[in-house]
């Protein structure tokens, strides 16, 4: 297995987003639960890259984590190493493995009951994952009490890994926000794949 140092990246417009396929991507994710470090993980599309070039406060969230996976691909970036990594592709690559067997996932996204009903279709399609609990963030700013439940209820869980399924930019800021106050391991920005694979969208 590679280091971290070792994968090669690709900078656009001021964001370093690494140069990976899903099989690269799945293998560096197996990498960050085998460690002791706590780190977040972008999905790192067109409108993310835009959004962040505008507003330079939102370059400190997609610097400091351990990857950004290109959903805009090779196409757009040139670099031979990369390929498309959709959010809700990684997802069920993830969920499916043998390797990430026995770890536990928390959904964290989609408006009232999505995350429930996201739960039970990756419960019925994967009967060995193990979902150990659901959020649905407010859709305008959190209460302190608000927050203070999120917090207490994903550390009574303690999740290896956190989906977030919100939009851009938002899902970056609230992974840099709680990811240090978290007893979590990997928290992962997958935009609408909760929409996406409770047959809320399509392709």
């Amino acid at each position: 297995m590679k280091n971290e140092a070792e994968y090669p990246k690709a900078c656009v417009l001021d964001v370093r987003i690494d140069a990976v396929n899903i099989e690269a991507a799945i293998d560096r994710i197996a990498m960050e639960l085998a460690s002791t470090r706590k780190e977040y993980i972008c999905l790192a599309g067109v409108h993310g890259v835009m959004e962040a070039h505008r507003n330079p406060h939102l370059l400190e969230p997609h610097w400091w984590r351990q990857m950004a996976c290109p959903r805009c691909g090779s196409a757009i970036i040139r670099d031979r190493h990369m390929e498309r990594v959709a959010g809700p592709d990684l997802m069920l690559e993830v969920m499916k493995r043998e390797e990430f067997y026995g770890r536990t996932h928390f959904l964290c996204g989609g408006r009232e009951g999505i995350a429930d009903e996201l739960r039970q279709t990756l419960e019925v399609r994967y009967p060995w994952v193990k979902i150990v609990g659901t959020y649905c963030p407010p859709f305008g700013a959190t209460s302190p009490v608000e927050e203070q439940a999120f917090i207490e209820l994903v550390n009574g869980l303690r999740p290896d890994i956190v989906w977030v399924g919100i939009s851009t930019p938002k899902q970056e800021r609230f992974m840099a926000r709680y990811l240090p106050l978290l007893d979590t391991r990997l928290m992962f920005s997958v935009g609408a794949a909760f929409d996406y694979h409770t047959g809320r969208i399509s392709d």
